[in-house]
Parts: structure tokens; sequence; C-alpha cells
């Protein structure tokens, strides 16, 4: 740790151990036990808040960061705070911190001084930390982790990171966390190509994006062999959950199907059928034996079969106890007036939990009606693409999927704030969500699918979501 945040942690712990309130008087029990949050860094400054482009607050005060959010303290005025998951975007240019919050309110921050590159090096790694908490779900960090030179470029050829930055290695992805900027996270299931020669590491995904990562010293070869073992790790886990899945089946199918199911993957009836329809079959017996005995035959008769796509994942939390079965139905014909056009996504688990039915909409109602089965077919395999990334960007939680965006700045939802504004696959999801319809009774539970995807082919309205009256 720097000399400069030891001090700054120690001065933190002085003032909280010195006691006392604006009075001088010595804390309550209950005042202490608000003000247990330990002060990280504080820095002299001006500030500027606006609203809707108006300028609200603004004067010289104090910056104050702690674990979990950032405090503005006006040298006249009430105090300012801001959770740091609800930073959408920041700039550091020019000795000046621009903030914009999922509120939309922008904060600027000037003046800080000798404590400029403190400061924003310190709000850039808390709100890091945060993120690879709510994003991770907590797990576990291989070892070792590097430090480096990094240019990550999208699949448009334009760089999105070019900083120095601390690369680990976690059990599912690859997550790069710059000094000043948001982290990025690789899964491996989506890595396509590693190289690693003269002290250069790169890597290259399905989507076209392409990490170059240099300057890592002793740290390069350690890292890159860490790196191929956690990969080669994930498949054989695949690998091993499917041999329990289906003890019956050909190991050299087996092979080939857990290619098509990377970690997380659903994989397309079809696809799987070209490499054994044995292993379909099996597959679809198994969804019966971990408690969806009814709802798969019901989607699956309104369906196109062939399309249909189910996945496994080991483990929610990285555990080895149980298998997470989850499976994509897409609905629709060329029947325009026929309830439909809608992907079904049901999961679930051998703990038994509660479970609802998810729908997303495949297209616009109006370009519904006019295409033919083709262009719907292409339609639905660009979304089932999408559900399958953003389920795997969200480590499976469902509630980053329907909360409102007006929940999402409620404390208990902010750790989704992130996913939900920056995650573009998600964000496709969240835009064509429909619905979800609760399991209850079988009886109950069909008739609400099938209200659901009628009112999804007559509504007028894209944006309208369905509720149970």
């Amino acid at each position: 740790m720097p000399e400069d945040e030891r001090k700054d942690i120690a001065e933190g712990e002085e003032k909280g151990e010195a006691g006392g309130n604006e009075t001088g008087a010595p804390e309550s029990e209950e005042d202490q036990d608000q003000n247990q949050e330990k002060l990280l860094l504080e820095s002299p400054l001006i500030y500027s808040l606006a609203s809707d482009g108006n300028v609200t607050s603004e004067g010289e005060g104090a910056g104050q960061l702690y674990e979990e959010k950032m405090t503005v303290l006006p040298k006249f005025g009430q105090i300012l705070p801001f959770p740091l998951r609800s930073i959408l975007e920041y700039q550091a240019r020019d000795y000046k911190i621009r903030i914009i919050f999922s509120s939309n309110d922008q904060l600027t921050l000037s003046n800080l001084g000798l404590r400029y590159e403190d400061f924003v090096r310190k709000m850039a790694q808390l709100r890091n930390q945060l993120i690879l908490k709510d994003v991770l779900m907590e797990e576990k960090l291989r070892q070792p982790t590097a430090r480096g030179s990094v240019i990550f470029t999208g699949s448009s050829g334009t760089a999105r990171l070019a900083a120095e930055c601390e690369l680990r290695l976690y059990e599912t992805a690859l997550v790069i966390v710059p000094d000043i900027g948001d982290l990025i996270r690789i899964p491996y299931s989506d890595i396509t190509g590693i190289s690693a020669q003269d002290y250069r590491l790169e890597i290259t995904t399905e989507f076209g994006d392409k990490l170059v990562a240099s300057q890592m010293g002793r740290l390069f070869d350690p890292f890159a062999r860490a790196l191929a073992e956690a990969n080669s790790a994930l498949q054989l886990k695949v690998n091993s959950v499917l041999m329990k899945l289906l003890p019956l089946a050909d190991p050299a199918e087996l092979r080939k199907v857990a290619h098509l199911m990377k970690e997380g993957r659903a994989a397309r009836k079809s696809d799987i059928d070209s490499v054994s329809p044995a292993v379909w079959s099996q597959l679809e017996k198994r969804l019966v034996s971990v408690g969806i005995a009814e709802e798969y035959p019901f989607l699956k008769g309104l369906s196109q079969a062939d399309r249909i796509c189910i996945g496994i994942k080991q483990g929610l939390r990285g555990d080895l106890t149980s298998e997470y079965l989850w499976f994509l139905v897409p609905i629709y014909s060329s029947s325009p007036d026929t309830p439909g056009n809608a992907i079904a996504m049901e999961a679930s688990s051998n703990e038994g939990s509660g479970r609802a039915t998810y729908f997303f909409r495949i297209t616009g109602r109006k370009e519904y009606k006019e295409m033919g089965l083709d262009k719907l077919s292409a339609e639905c395999d660009k979304l089932t693409g999408s559900i399958n990334r953003a389920m795997i960007e969200i480590n499976f939680r469902r509630e980053p999927i329907y909360l409102e965006d007006g929940k999402l700045n409620e404390p208990p939802y902010q750790k989704y704030l992130f996913a939900a504004k920056r995650l573009p696959s998600l964000q496709t999801l969240r835009s064509l969500f429909i619905g979800r319809v609760i399991h209850s009774t079988p009886e109950q539970w069909q008739a609400d699918v099938l209200a659901l995807l009628k009112f999804n082919v007559v509504a007028e309205d894209d944006g309208v979501k369905w509720s149970k009256s």
C-alpha cells in the first residue's frame, strides 16, 4: 500500500478514535454506531452540483471517500452524500473531476491541489471494488495477479482502454482493473485465442474484442500459465458436469457438446443434434428430474422446437454441489395473430426454490405481423445470443432484468446499477422484457403464460409490460 494511502487511513482512524461531535461533547453509543464507516481519504476542494443543467449547489468544501460512498462537506450548507455505486461515468482531466450519477446529476470537483491524483485513484479503486463484488458474485480470486500496460480494443477497432492496470483471474473470468477508469470483465467462455510471447499477452474474443497486455515484468510467465489453467479448468468442469448429468452418453460426443455449452451457454437443439440426437433427449429427461417436468413440455408444444436452447451452469456461487439448468424456448409462427412473438426463459436448480418464467419480445409487434418465418428465425437467433451473453455477464441473477429504472436507484438494488447501465446485452434484455409468470399451480401458470403471449401480439405499445390483472 502506498505511504500516502496508509497515512490517509491512519488519519481517518485517528478522527474516529478522537470521539466527539460538532459541539465537542463525547459521542453517544448511537452516534458511534452511525459513524463506524472508516474515512479513507479527505481533500479540500471546490464543488459544483448541477441537475438538469442547472447548478443547485456550489462552493468551497471538503471531499471524503469511504468504502461505499463519497461525501462532499460544503463550508456552508448541508452535507452531500453520493453512493459510489450510483456513479455512471466520470472524467478526470485538467485537474478537474466530472462525475455523472444515475440520477443524471453532475458533480464537478476542482482545486484539490496535491490530493487530486490520490483522490481520483482512490475513488476509481473503491468504485471498481464494489463493481467486482456486485458483478462477480464473490467468485474466488486465483493467483497470481499482475500489473501491466493494457490496451483493450472493441470490435469496432476503437480503443476502449489504454492504461496501467491490474490483471486478475477469477473462477469464470479475466478482469482488468485500471488505475483510473471502468473495469473490464472477459468471461473465459468468450475467449477464442490466447498468445503469450515476447513478454506480450494477446487475447481475442468471439465478439471481436482484443486485449494486449505488456510490461508485466517477472509475473508475465506465471500469469500466462495461470490464465491457460483457469480457462482449461472451466472447460474440464463443463465436461465433468455433462458426464455427471448424462452418464450414458458417448464421451467423444460429450466433449463436442461441451464446446457448444461453454460455462453457462445454452446450446441450440439443432446444433446438439448435429453431434448426437441422443444427447438432446437425455438433456430433456434431466430437465424433468430437476423439477421442470410440466413447464418444459407445455412451452415446447408452443415453440419452434429445433431452436430451443438448453444450458448448464455449475453452482451459482462456484460450489460443486449442484448443477443449474436453464433453457430458452422461442415461440412464434407464420400466423401473426397466434399468441407468441416471444422467447421464454426458464431456470431451475436442485434446491427447489421459487421460480418464474421470463418472456422477451423477439421484434416489434408491427414488424411481427409483416415478417416471415425466415426473418423471425434470424431475429430469434440474435436475441438468444443476447440472452446468453447477458446471463453470463450478470452471473444468472434475474433482478437486473425486470427491476424498473426507478428501483435501481434504491439502496437494496444499487448493486445492479453498473450492469443495467453499462452492459449492452443486459440493456437489450431490459428493453425487450415483456413480463414474468410466477409459478404457483400448473393450471394458473399455463393460463398466465397464454394470457401473456396473447397480450404480446395484440398490445399497441411495444414498451408496455405485461402484468397479471
